[in-house]
């Protein structure tokens, strides 16, 4: 039995569920292979995986500034440039226990949807110790040059800028594949809300992140909430218990909805009329694959930016950066039909629902 092997790395939560969408799409629809997922952070010594998550979440949240040095330094010395070489020590000298799995097993294809393994696999390739198919699906709107590494057979992209990119770096363009981030089947369908009709108004908004913790945040949204009562609300962050106890009272009378964040986000996003969320490049493709407008709250240096950047040219997303003015604006969007007709159109034109099953069946077939 063919071996797929499917590698993400736990920064952040969006390389992990573009690797369980290809896992769980390719084990339902293709039974005759032998299909896995690993976190490539399972396989590096403790004390690496520890710091470098602490660095990164760190940065991204406390030292903005940092991690916009790191990122932008890091993509303009470019692949097999110093920074690559030390990265690519460390991590072989780190990830001991990954080169030796992969070595032993040998699959017929390995699939990336982060870099850190991907660095990695292909250097074993490189050295001839591996023969396997490599694909790497590239979860950002950007390509910065840690993605690229010459051994990898098939690139999959979010757009034809993403593509350019790429062969500026070196990549020729028979490799690269506009086929959009894999995402779960749930995005694709049309789930049930009954659970969550009762809170729904005439337009509807969800709010998604720890900023809803904000007291002045909470001050705005009870303030615009007054003035525009037939909008729904719902609420997903750990930050809620703020509105289960201070704030009860007035949830309960507005029919707030509030709730931790769910693994069935999808009921969400298909009740509201604008998602006001951090710009992930897999929470943009899930949006923009169901059409629904996005306002980018503050999104993070690098990665974040340009996704937002990406949207922002195509008109499909606004960004805000002042938590003051972010529930005002939410409020005025989503009581405009002409700016969300505009929005969600242009999500839905730039969505890519069947990504996922297009790089699924370029994979198989190739090997």
């Amino acid at each position: 039995m063919k071996k797929i092997f499917i590698f993400h790395a736990t920064y952040g939560s969006g390389h992990k569920r573009a690797a369980e969408a290809l896992y769980n799409y390719i084990k339902e629809r293709y039974p005759g292979y032998d299909v896995r997922i690993f976190d490539s952070l399972d396989y590096v010594f403790a004390i690496y995986r520890i710091v470098t998550k602490a660095v990164y979440y760190w940065s991204v949240d406390k030292a903005k500034w940092l991690w916009r040095l790191i990122f932008s330094g890091v993509n303009r010395a470019g692949p097999g440039g110093m920074y690559y070489k030390w990265q690519l020590y460390t991590d072989v000298l780190f990830a001991r226990k990954l080169i030796k799995f992969v070595t032993d097993e040998n699959p017929q294809c390995v699939i990336f949807t982060h870099f850190h393994s991907e660095e990695i696999i292909s250097h074993l390739k490189k050295l001839k110790k591996i023969n396997s198919k490599l694909a790497c699906v590239i979860t950002d709107y950007m390509a910065h040059s840690v993605w690229f590494h010459r051994e990898v057979d098939m690139f999959f992209v979010a757009s034809d800028f993403v593509k350019e990119g790429l062969i500026r770096l070196g990549c020729s363009s028979d490799r690269i594949f506009v086929t959009g981030i894999s995402i779960g089947s749930q995005f694709c369908s049309d789930p049930d809300i009954s659970m969550i009709k009762p809170y729904m108004g005439k337009n509807n908004i969800l709010f998604i992140g720890d900023y809803v913790g904000s007291g002045r945040f909470k001050e705005k949204l009870r303030e615009h909430k007054i003035k525009y009562p037939g909008t729904g609300v719902f609420i997903l962050s750990k930050k809620i218990e703020a509105y289960l106890d201070t704030e009860s009272g007035f949830v309960k009378e507005n029919r707030i909805f509030c709730d931790k964040l769910r693994p069935d986000v999808e009921k969400f996003y298909k009740a509201a009329d604008v998602v006001v969320s951090k710009s992930g490049g897999l929470t943009t493709s899930e949006l923009t694959a169901m059409g629904k407008a996005l306002i980018a709250f503050r999104p993070i240096p690098g990665q974040e930016e340009s996704n937002c950047r990406a949207l922002e040219k195509n008109k499909a997303c606004l960004r805000i950066e002042d938590i003051g003015s972010l529930a005002k604006k939410a409020f005025e969007i989503v009581n405009s039909p002409e700016a969300i007709r505009e929005l969600s159109v242009n999500a839905a034109k730039i969505g890519k629902p069947g990504a996922t099953f297009e790089i699924s069946g370029k994979i198989v077939d190739s090997i």
